[in-house]
Protein backbone atom coordinates (compact mmCIF):
# COMPACT_ATOMS: atom_id res chain seq x y z
CA UNK A 1 0.00 0.00 0.00
CA UNK A 2 1.13 3.61 -0.49
CA UNK A 3 2.60 5.91 1.72
CA UNK A 4 3.64 9.11 1.67
CA UNK A 5 6.78 7.78 4.09
CA UNK A 6 7.66 4.78 1.67
CA UNK A 7 7.91 7.52 -0.81
CA UNK A 8 9.89 10.20 1.04
CA UNK A 9 12.37 7.52 1.39
CA UNK A 10 12.70 6.61 -2.08
CA UNK A 11 13.61 10.29 -3.50
CA UNK A 12 15.58 11.36 0.08
CA UNK A 13 17.58 13.31 0.19
CA UNK A 14 14.79 15.24 -2.04
CA UNK A 15 11.22 16.40 -0.65
CA UNK A 16 8.23 15.08 -2.11
CA UNK A 17 6.71 18.73 -2.71
CA UNK A 18 9.74 19.80 -4.38
CA UNK A 19 9.87 16.65 -6.88
CA UNK A 20 8.03 16.81 -10.32
CA UNK A 21 5.07 14.34 -10.57
CA UNK A 22 6.49 12.05 -13.14
CA UNK A 23 9.61 11.19 -11.11
CA UNK A 24 7.05 10.34 -7.97
CA UNK A 25 5.25 8.52 -10.12
CA UNK A 26 8.12 6.96 -12.33
CA UNK A 27 9.81 6.16 -8.55
CA UNK A 28 6.34 4.50 -7.30
CA UNK A 29 6.31 2.38 -10.24
CA UNK A 30 9.42 1.09 -10.04
CA UNK A 31 9.18 0.23 -6.25
CA UNK A 32 5.64 -1.37 -6.23
CA UNK A 33 5.94 -2.74 -9.74
CA UNK A 34 9.59 -3.79 -10.78
CA UNK A 35 10.95 -4.16 -14.55
CA UNK A 36 11.59 -7.69 -14.31
CA UNK A 37 15.32 -8.02 -15.23
CA UNK A 38 15.44 -9.55 -18.81
CA UNK A 39 17.78 -11.66 -18.60
CA UNK A 40 15.90 -13.56 -15.73
CA UNK A 41 12.75 -13.63 -17.49
CA UNK A 42 14.72 -15.30 -20.34
CA UNK A 43 16.14 -18.08 -18.02
CA UNK A 44 12.46 -19.03 -17.31
CA UNK A 45 10.89 -18.60 -20.59
CA UNK A 46 14.17 -20.84 -21.93
CA UNK A 47 13.85 -23.91 -18.68
CA UNK A 48 9.87 -23.94 -19.24
CA UNK A 49 8.71 -27.18 -20.07
CA UNK A 50 5.79 -28.99 -20.47
CA UNK A 51 4.50 -30.53 -17.38
CA UNK A 52 2.74 -33.61 -16.42
CA UNK A 53 -1.31 -33.09 -17.55
CA UNK A 54 -0.59 -29.86 -18.86
CA UNK A 55 -2.82 -29.86 -22.09
CA UNK A 56 -0.88 -28.48 -25.10
CA UNK A 57 -2.72 -25.47 -25.27
CA UNK A 58 -2.16 -24.59 -21.92
CA UNK A 59 1.57 -25.20 -22.17
CA UNK A 60 1.71 -22.68 -25.26
CA UNK A 61 -0.09 -20.35 -23.25
CA UNK A 62 2.03 -20.23 -20.53
CA UNK A 63 4.90 -20.11 -22.82
CA UNK A 64 3.52 -16.61 -24.35
CA UNK A 65 3.12 -15.25 -21.38
CA UNK A 66 6.51 -15.63 -20.23
CA UNK A 67 7.83 -14.49 -23.17
CA UNK A 68 5.99 -11.05 -22.78
CA UNK A 69 8.70 -9.79 -20.66
CA UNK A 70 11.41 -11.32 -23.11
CA UNK A 71 11.86 -8.43 -25.46
CA UNK A 72 11.79 -10.71 -28.21
CA UNK A 73 10.75 -8.27 -30.29
CA UNK A 74 10.65 -10.04 -34.26
CA UNK A 75 12.25 -13.38 -32.92
CA UNK A 76 8.47 -14.14 -31.03
CA UNK A 77 7.60 -16.62 -32.89
CA UNK A 78 10.82 -18.36 -33.74
CA UNK A 79 11.39 -18.16 -29.89
CA UNK A 80 7.87 -20.12 -28.83
CA UNK A 81 8.30 -22.34 -31.62
CA UNK A 82 11.52 -23.08 -31.04
CA UNK A 83 10.96 -23.66 -26.62
CA UNK A 84 7.69 -25.34 -27.11
CA UNK A 85 9.13 -27.83 -29.34
CA UNK A 86 12.20 -28.01 -27.09
CA UNK A 87 9.86 -28.71 -23.80
CA UNK A 88 7.28 -31.01 -25.04
CA UNK A 89 6.80 -33.81 -22.99
CA UNK A 90 5.87 -36.49 -25.47
CA UNK A 91 9.48 -37.20 -27.07
CA UNK A 92 7.40 -38.65 -30.13
CA UNK A 93 5.89 -35.26 -31.09
CA UNK A 94 9.18 -33.49 -30.14
CA UNK A 95 11.10 -35.81 -32.94
CA UNK A 96 8.85 -35.32 -35.45
CA UNK A 97 8.65 -31.68 -35.08
CA UNK A 98 12.45 -32.44 -34.78
CA UNK A 99 12.61 -33.66 -38.22
CA UNK A 100 10.12 -31.16 -40.12
CA UNK A 101 11.56 -28.51 -42.39
CA UNK A 102 10.50 -24.87 -42.61
CA UNK A 103 8.60 -25.69 -39.23
CA UNK A 104 6.35 -22.64 -37.91
CA UNK A 105 5.35 -22.20 -34.73
CA UNK A 106 1.52 -22.95 -35.79
CA UNK A 107 2.23 -25.79 -37.33
CA UNK A 108 3.86 -27.15 -34.62
CA UNK A 109 1.15 -26.39 -32.31
CA UNK A 110 -1.27 -28.07 -35.02
CA UNK A 111 0.71 -31.64 -34.96
CA UNK A 112 1.22 -31.78 -31.60
CA UNK A 113 -2.68 -31.05 -30.52
CA UNK A 114 -3.30 -33.49 -33.55
CA UNK A 115 -1.43 -36.36 -31.67
CA UNK A 116 -2.96 -35.16 -28.14
CA UNK A 117 -6.32 -35.74 -28.93
CA UNK A 118 -5.34 -39.12 -30.44
CA UNK A 119 -3.89 -39.79 -27.49
CA UNK A 120 -6.81 -38.87 -25.27
CA UNK A 121 -9.22 -40.59 -27.90
CA UNK A 122 -7.07 -43.77 -27.39
CA UNK A 123 -7.51 -43.26 -23.23
CA UNK A 124 -10.80 -43.10 -23.87
CA UNK A 125 -11.41 -45.88 -26.05
CA UNK A 126 -9.62 -48.62 -23.95
CA UNK A 127 -10.98 -47.74 -20.81
CA UNK A 128 -14.63 -47.74 -21.58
Amino acid sequence: MFSVLVLAQLIAPNEPKNTPYNVLKETLQEHYDPTPLEIAEYYKFHHRKQMEGESIRDYLAALRKLAATCNFGAFLNTALRNQFTCGLLDHKVQDKLLESRALTLDRAVEIALSSEARRMELEVNTSG
